[in-house]
């Protein structure tokens, strides 16, 4: 199989050295021109899909880009009594949303009444018998999603903002990776970013250092969808447009948009976060295309 030879901005946008990553967005000139590389950039066209587990009325997609760790093992264990549709897609050009809609078309052919799309790190808190009993008491036909209860990372309130002065100012001042981050936030009109409302800290941020355009019920690591709604999109759920980050926040927002018949269910299950795409300044740094993206393809919010 013949491997292709990354680019140079390829090279840049995957590294681990902060200064790659900087030099990474100095080769555009223009947000037009990063736009473009992000709509160019190859999807990976050797996608392993694996299914296990019996024939159900849930079924579950996992993105993955490691098969054989043992989160990713344990979190397949985890749903053992549901049809799983392992997606694996290695680095470089693992991407969350093309494996989801992969999977997604892969799972409609069993014709699930739901799918549930897991990162491969989750872990349970509430059994998942618990899950099932709580999907099946609820009518597809009637539902496209459903959020989970209590408030968590999975489900909570987001709220799209636009940054205040004060806020570039004070990024400016820390100086080093915030005065870069700020930097390319400016050359690439990012202004609007998202406030995740999960505790104190990000509510007096959206009050004192961004302006609050529109909140609404997010959805990241772990998603409920009827079947009967993923029919109707065709199985082309996230906009893989989005390299990695941001595509849940897109989604959150479109189904908020669409004004789509929800339910609530009480459940919890946790996320070991980070695992599968790194955490800290480097992940914020590669995120940062997806906030571009996201600005780009919604601007008429910053109006």
């Amino acid at each position: 199989m013949l491997v292709k030879r990354l680019s140079n901005k390829e090279k840049q946008y995957n590294s681990n050295d902060l200064c790659d990553l900087y030099a990474f967005y100095n080769n555009f000139k223009t947000v037009d021109e990063l736009i473009n590389f992000i709509k160019a950039y190859p999807l990976d066209n050797n996608i392993k899909i694996k299914e296990t587990g019996p024939d159900s009325d849930i079924a579950v997609v996992v993105p993955t880009s490691n098969s054989k760790r043992e989160i990713t093992l344990d979190c397949i264990k985890l749903y053992k009594d549901f049809k799983v549709i392992l997606v694996e897609s290695g680095p470089p050009y693992f991407r969350f949303a093309h494996s989801v809609n992969e999977g997604i078309k892969v799972a409609l052919k069993n014709r699930p009444k739901w799918v549930v799309i897991s990162n491969d790190d989750i872990y349970e808190i509430d059994k998942i018998a618990s899950l099932r009993s709580a999907l099946l008491s609820l009518d597809p036909k009637k539902i496209c999603v459903v959020y989970t209860n209590p408030e968590s990372i999975q489900s909570h309130n987001i709220t799209i903002a636009r940054e205040r002065k004060p806020l570039r100012i004070i990024r400016k001042i820390r100086g080093g990776y915030y005065h870069a981050y700020q930097d390319i936030s400016d050359k690439f009109s990012a202004r609007l970013d998202i406030i995740h409302n999960l505790d104190l800290k990000s509510r007096l941020k959206a009050i004192f250092l961004y302006k609050n355009l529109l909140s609404f019920r997010g959805i990241g690591s772990f998603m409920i969808l009827s079947g009967e709604y993923l029919k109707r999109q065709k199985g082309e759920l996230l906009d893989i447009n989005f390299l990695n980050g941001y595509e849940d926040v897109d989604l959150s927002y479109r189904l908020y948009k669409e004004n789509v018949s929800c339910a609530y269910i009480n459940f919890r299950i946790g996320v070991y976060s980070g695992f599968t795409l790194g955490a800290g300044r480097r992940r914020l740094l590669r995120d940062m295309t997806g906030r571009i993206y996201f600005n780009y393809k919604w601007r008429r919010l910053c109006r």
